[in-house]
């Protein structure tokens, strides 16, 4: 049994929301050489809890004098593609259009290195913030790809300690290297970043 199942809800946010707060992990000890990205694995069936746990711990963070940057990806996508003036084409062809061909298009116009990091670096530029929260994850696949984003998110220079919400399984057990499964089913390895759940 995971750790989120042994605890109820409310002493797993407090434990969440005292880990997210602590000094520890806003002045990123004890990682060594690592990245302060954490991944926070949870059941897609959960995902309207989730974003009501993500507004409540941005709202006390908040009030702790700790100001938390959110980024979803799937609306950080519909402004690359508003800006590349992309959007109207695709809403006017998707249902026309192969779905393969739609698929390859948004994969080059969201290219994390090219377009996609940017985006984010400038989001980030423009906000001053102590912690990272990834979001939306779940509604980029499968043009975009969490691993792909965390690889690409390494070369940002002085990364805030950073939270990506997956909705799915991340085994960081396995020898070979952790296992990002997305809703349980796709499967991708990345060593860089910490489960969260390893923290509280």
């Amino acid at each position: 049994m995971e750790l989120r199942e042994k605890l109820k809800p409310a002493k797993h946010f407090t434990n969440l929301l005292n880990l997210l707060s602590s000094s520890k992990f806003l002045n990123m000890e004890g990682l060594g050489i690592e990245i302060p990205f954490y991944i926070y694995p949870f059941s897609p069936k959960e995902t309207v809890q989730i974003y009501t746990v993500i507004n409540n711990l941005i709202t006390q963070l908040k009030q702790r004098g700790i100001i938390v940057l959110e980024i979803n990806l799937y609306l950080a996508s519909l402004e690359i593609l508003k800006e590349r003036g992309i959007l109207p084409w695709i809403l006017e062809n998707e249902t026309q259009k192969n779905k393969k061909d739609i698929l390859e298009l948004l994969q080059n116009v969201l290219d994390p290195e090219k377009y996609l990091i940017p985006y984010l670096e400038k989001c980030m530029s423009a906000v001053k913030h102590q912690i990272l929260f990834v979001t939306g994850v779940g509604e980029v696949f499968p043009y975009l790809r969490l691993h792909s984003i965390l690889s690409n998110m390494e070369r940002i220079p002085n990364p805030k300690p950073s939270v990506f919400f997956f909705p799915g399984e991340y085994d960081t057990a396995q020898a070979d290297g952790a296992t990002l499964r997305l809703f349980g089913i796709m499967e991708n390895k990345h060593y860089r970043a910490f489960n969260i759940y390893d923290w509280l």
